[in-house]
């Protein structure tokens, strides 16, 4: 493989060679070592102080409610994360880069495409989270973000009440950067590709499902405030 061309600090990659250069940074599908047990039955001394608290935080409830027939409906939901935010962030960067991330995702089991984002702590304002974890991830600083979302979209709605807050990334010009500062659970890479090649990889049904959606949600209100032209629109 060709150097890897770098801007702002990250890895400059395309829809034909993006895997290739993730794979040279440690990510890509982890190999699984033992088939899935009930959390109940995993020992806690083999766990860390870290996966203690998530164990003990993510459980199944069953929430009850009056159906319009009158009898009792009995849903089973993960519970312990009620009312969790996330935040996605989509910033067009010059050349019409995006800044992307590449994490193995041990639910599916596969490698799939985000923009930057994270959790949004409690009592904090996801504009503020927004904000945090794109400059934490990427290592460019926002100016500020553009809320796309008043409520949050709904994430897997039937069994988690957690919602997505989209944003709008608006860099300083010229761009300022800082040392990227990942949390220690994230296995995470972030790279630059094109905007085609970002729609390209949400066609390919490679890209997390609220990271899509964000994309869509911004460019329609860049293209509406006139700062954005997608080819062949």
């Amino acid at each position: 493989m060709k150097d890897i061309k770098t801007k702002y600090g990250l890895s400059l990659a395309n829809i034909d060679n993006l895997l290739e250069v993730i794979q040279l940074s440690g990510i890509a599908n982890w190999q699984t070592a033992a088939d899935p047990i009930a959390v109940e039955e995993y020992p806690e001394t083999n766990l860390t102080s870290q996966e203690i608290k998530i164990k003990r935080r993510l459980r199944v409830e069953i929430s009850q409610f009056l159906s319009p027939s009158g009898k009792i409906f009995k849903g089973f939901r993960l519970g312990g994360v009620k009312g969790v935010k996330g935040t996605r962030v989509f910033t067009v960067l010059d050349e019409d880069l995006i800044p992307i991330c590449a994490e193995f995702q041990h639910g599916l089991g596969e490698v799939l495409f985000d923009l930057p984002g994270g959790e949004v702590e409690p009592g904090e304002d996801p504009a503020v989270c927004a904000k945090r974890e794109f400059e934490e991830e990427s290592g460019i600083i926002l100016k500020n973000v553009i809320s796309l979302s008043s409520v949050g979209m709904p994430v897997a709605a039937r069994y988690r009440s957690a919602r997505n807050f989209s944003f709008i990334g608006i860099v300083s010009d010229p761009v300022e950067l800082k040392l990227q500062k990942l949390d220690i659970n994230e296995h995470l890479k972030t790279v630059l590709v094109s905007l085609d090649d970002w729609l390209k990889l949400i066609d390919r049904e490679m890209v997390q499902s609220y990271s899509a959606s964000t994309t869509f949600l911004a460019l329609r209100r860049l293209e509406g405030m006139g700062c954005i032209r997608r080819k062949g629109v």
